[in-house]
Order: structure tokens, then C-alpha cells, then sequence
């Protein structure tokens, strides 16, 4: 779990309300992504506090739907006027979220590349933040395009909760897609070898102590899954391919922190 918190200033009475509104309607939108948000009015300033708790990985795919919505609400709200004091007023809720996020995120990469996990998965995996955002300190520029287009895939993979899956924007077949090609390219990059294939790019990287076992076996099922969605047209369980789509993003963490040569844990 996670938890970031910011504070949005009004003035008057008119975007207080409208303030208010907007707050109420986020609240109502994060329970939908597993996410708790309170706020309050600062006693003695114009302002209110909000705090956003829960999955990181969840709030991430929850900051495109908060500036949309956030939008759209001051857009059709009556009050303040003109307009463009709602617009104005509506970007702050913005980037008070954004900026708040960004806190987190940088907090929460931090931990994990410098503490070790505290436990251990069942299928023995080491824990990982499962961030939709990849830490690119120390990363070959060349990569960054194609780590920006898994980001942006992720994120709207993301942007309904695991109960509502099927309801996803994203299809599962491209979501499995872009996790094997970014895993494909972390693996290559890192174990520096172009003839071997995935799978074998794969087991070189647990050879080596990058991925677990756990880690490991999910690759290889990514990749027989992928294949026969591709050329089989075989259908996916939804959260047998959510758990391959997170796992894919757990190790490209870690295949970026042995590109980057900084420890993952």
C-alpha cells in the first residue's frame, strides 16, 4: 500500500463549492480503482487537504481519469465565472494529484532499491512496488522510447481495477503483446547476446540471479500464452493474464536496475 497527500487552494465562496464537488466526484471515482480519498478544509486557510491511499500501481492508472473527469465537471459547473476561473481552478486539483504522485512513486522506487524485501512470495518472488512508471537512472537513452510506450500501455491497462477486468480498454492480447516485446528487449539488452531467443534470454537472466524462479516460470508462460494468442487465436483467463502482465512488470524493474548497473534490492 501506498499514500500521497496535497493541499488545493480556493478563494471565495463559488470555487470553494466548486472545489468541493470536484473532490466529492474524485472520491466517488477512487473507490472504482481500490482507492480510499478524504479531504478536509484547512481550518485556518482556503484550502483543502486531500489524501489519496492505496495500491501505487492504482493510483498511477488513476491520475489520467482525475485530470479527465476533473476537467469535464468544471467545464459544466455553473459557478465561478467566467469559465476559465473553473479551468484555472480544476488545473490545480490537477497537478496537486500529479505532484503528489510523482512524491510517491519517487518514495516508493527509493525503498525498494534500497531496502531489502521483507518477505518472500509463495512462488518465490521477491516483493516488488509493481510501479506503472520504470526508474530510468542510469538507462541507455535508446531504451527510453519503448519503456515511455509500455508506461502508456500500462496505464491504460490499468485503468479499471482487477474485479473489473473484462471491462478493461486495453485488450489482453495487447497488453501481452507489449509485455513480451519490452521483456524481450530488457532481457536482450541485459544478458547482451542477439542469437538466443526469449526463452533462453529468459533462463540466462535466472542463471544469473536477475529474476526468481517464480519470476522465471511466468516469463515462459508469457511467452507460450502470447504465441498462442497471436497465431492460435487461444483465448486468455483474465487474471491469469493479469498476473503475467504485473509479473512482466516486476522484472522489467529489475532487468532495467542490471542495464543501469544499480542494485535492485
Amino acid at each position: 500500500m501506498a499514500g500521497t497527500d496535497f493541499a488545493v487552494e480556493f478563494t471565495g465562496a463559488y470555487e470553494r463549492a466548486l472545489l468541493q464537488r470536484l473532490l466529492r466526484h474524485l472520491q466517488w471515482r477512487a473507490r472504482h480503482y481500490g482507492l480510499e480519498l478524504h479531504y478536509r478544509k484547512q481550518c485556518e486557510d482556503d484550502e483543502y487537504y486531500v489524501i489519496v491511499d492505496g495500491l501505487l500501481r492504482s493510483m498511477q492508472a488513476f491520475g489520467p481519469r482525475v485530470a479527465m473527469e476533473v476537467l469535464v465537471c468544471a467545464e459544466f459547473a455553473d459557478r465561478p465565472k467566467p469559465a476559465s476561473r473553473r479551468t484555472d481552478l480544476a488545473h490545480e486539483l490537477i497537478r496537486g494529484y500529479e505532484e503528489g504522485l510523482e512524491k510517491i512513486t519517487g518514495a516508493v522506487l527509493y525503498l525498494h532499491r534500497e531496502l531489502k524485501p521483507l518477505a518472500i512470495g509463495a512462488a518465490g518472488d521477491l516483493a516488488s512496488p509493481l510501479s506503472l512508471v520504470f526508474d530510468r537512472t542510469g538507462v541507455p537513452t535508446h531504451l527510453h522510447a519503448s519503456i515511455e510506450r509500455f508506461e502508456a500501455t500500462l496505464s491504460r491497462y490499468a485503468a479499471m481495477p482487477v474485479m473489473l477486468l473484462p471491462d478493461m480498454i486495453v485488450e489482453e492480447e495487447q497488453m501481452l503483446e507489449e509485455a513480451h516485446t519490452i521483456t524481450e528487449l530488457l532481457l536482450r539488452t541485459s544478458v547482451g547476446v542477439k542469437s538466443l531467443s526469449y526463452g533462453e534470454l529468459a533462463d540466462r537472466a535466472w542463471q544469473q540471479g536477475w529474476l526468481t524462479a517464480g519470476q522465471h516460470r511466468l516469463l515462459l508462460r508469457l511467452k507460450d500464452v502470447r504465441r498462442g494468442t497471436k497465431h492460435k487465436g487461444q483465448s486468455i483467463r483474465l487474471l491469469a493474464g493479469y498476473r503475467m502482465i504485473m509479473n512482466a512488470v516486476a522484472c522489467s524493474h529489475q532487468l532495467l536496475a542490471q542495464i543501469a548497473g544499480r542494485p535492485w534490492w
